[in-house]
């Protein structure tokens, strides 16, 4: 097996015979064999377990990558119209987790892979906890990535995890937006390195007095739209946050398209067609230009 990557709590391989990625932990997730089986769900394979106790998980390998190293790469920032379809899905993975009583606890950019068609795959479980809803009972522990952690997280009272999944829906819309994290602090104009453990305290503080940029006016009503889907989700106060399901109720109307760019990894504007009325097999079509979207809608 090939190892192509590692972090806190696993590393990563490629086992180049069964075509398969093996991701190596000593956490067990075995949870993970129960929850459902969804598109924007990343599926287990098969679950098997070394001499030495490490938990060995078998996944489908996404050549794609993840969703932060393909933005990384991008010379232009994505349009609304992919970022709202890019959540959308997104969201879809995360109510199927929260319908069957699970929370994730770690959504993140990195932490969606992207597969043959670009479509978002969520992964990595490791923080997995199924949620009783027949009990009040809330969790305190703080968990998952700073920069992406509800302030209720990062205060350590009790919180009702789904609830802070949200919260970091809005952050990963807000990147996909803005290429850029909303509570990360303003670069230091001298180039000198911040103290890791300094910039940690100032995401903190900003995600805990909530301060983050969004400018006032939107361009056009998509924007808008995602505009509204990061204030609702970016609520610090976890009652009145918008929902998995209220974010899809807000996106019912947006039109689908495919996350697949044009010429390879541009961004850049290109012709549409748009399905105007009928099906796919028979469908009247209109050429307008893109919006400036660069990708395909179907309606």
């Amino acid at each position: 097996m090939i190892l192509i990557g590692s972090g806190t709590f696993a590393k990563v391989y490629f086992d180049e015979e069964e075509q398969l990625v093996v991701r190596r932990s000593a956490i067990d997730c075995r949870v993970w064999r129960e929850i459902p089986r969804h598109e924007n769900l990343l599926r287990l394979v098969k679950l098997t377990q070394t001499v030495n106790r490490d938990f060995l998980y078998y996944t489908e390998h996404y050549p794609n990558g993840d969703l932060f190293t393909f933005l990384a790469g991008q010379t232009t920032n994505p349009t609304p119209l992919y970022c709202l379809n890019m959540i959308r899905r997104i969201a879809r993975g995360v109510k199927a987790l929260h319908d069957s009583h699970f929370a994730h606890r770690d959504i993140k950019l990195e932490n969606i892979l992207l597969g043959k068609q670009f479509e978002p795959v969520l992964c990595d479980f490791d923080f997995l906890i199924r949620v009783d809803p027949n009990s009040t009972r809330r969790l305190h522990k703080r968990c998952g990535s700073v920069p992406y952690c509800a302030p209720e997280v990062l205060m350590a009272v009790e919180h009702d995890p789904r609830q802070s999944d949200c919260w970091s829906l809005g952050v990963v819309l807000y990147g996909i937006y803005f290429s850029r994290l909303p509570f990360d602090p303003p670069n230091i104009e001298d180039g000198r390195k911040t103290d890791p453990h300094k910039r940690e305290r100032e995401i903190v503080n900003r995600i805990c007095g909530n301060q983050y940029d969004l400018p006032s006016n939107a361009k056009s009503y998509l924007e808008s739209l995602l505009f509204k889907a990061i204030r609702g989700l970016l609520e610090p106060d976890p009652e009145l946050r918008l929902p998995v399901d209220g974010l899809l109720h807000l996106l019912k109307d947006v039109p689908e398209c495919t996350l697949v760019p044009h010429a390879g990894y541009s961004m850049e504007p290109a012709e549409e067609l748009v399905y105007i009325h009928g099906n796919k097999s028979d469908p009247t079509l209109i050429e307008i230009p893109s919006d400036p979207h660069g990708y395909t809608l179907i309606k």
